[in-house]
């Protein structure tokens, strides 16, 4: 079993009739806005950021119904684990490849820089994860003051 590619997407459509994927939006880079100085200083930061993290993945031994441990880390620009999501995908009997989406609804942020997006998987009878994908996704922030705020 390998992981073919893993990406992250603004969002995913999933046609019902074909079962094919249409990816929206392939996301490098979130900017977030801040009104207030006091905002950016904010030890984590929630940001209302959607985004879904999209893997592909192939197995050649078709003969049962195959499970494993599927892990998405987010680790921020000091390498601290801020967000976790954990699911356990099975390949259907007959079938070869397999697609994991992840939806994410909002994060809590620490500090704008270069985010890492860790894809991670198991066998069953696996004790440790393997790191199969690691995903870049830098969060810039903006401070938006106003007009009459400058004058």
């Amino acid at each position: 079993m390998k992981n073919i590619w893993s990406a992250i997407f603004n969002r995913a459509i999933i046609d019902r009739k074909t079962g094919s994927l249409s990816l929206i939006d392939s996301m490098e880079e979130v900017t977030v806005n801040f009104s207030k100085p006091e905002e950016l200083n904010l030890e984590k930061k929630n940001i209302p950021v959607k985004f879904t993290i999209i893997g592909l993945w192939a197995d050649d031994n078709i003969n049962k119904k195959r499970e494993f441990d599927y892990m998405v880390e987010i680790l921020d620009p000091q390498n601290q684990k801020i967000s976790e999501f954990n699911n356990s995908p099975a390949f259907e009997e007959g079938k070869k490849r397999l697609r994991t989406i992840v939806d994410v609804n909002g994060m809590g942020v620490t500090t704008e820089g270069d985010y890492n997006v860790v894809v991670k998987f198991k066998q069953k009878d696996e004790s440790e994860y393997k790191i199969v994908s690691e995903i870049p996704l830098t969060i810039k922030f903006l401070l938006n003051t106003s007009v009459e705020s400058k004058q």
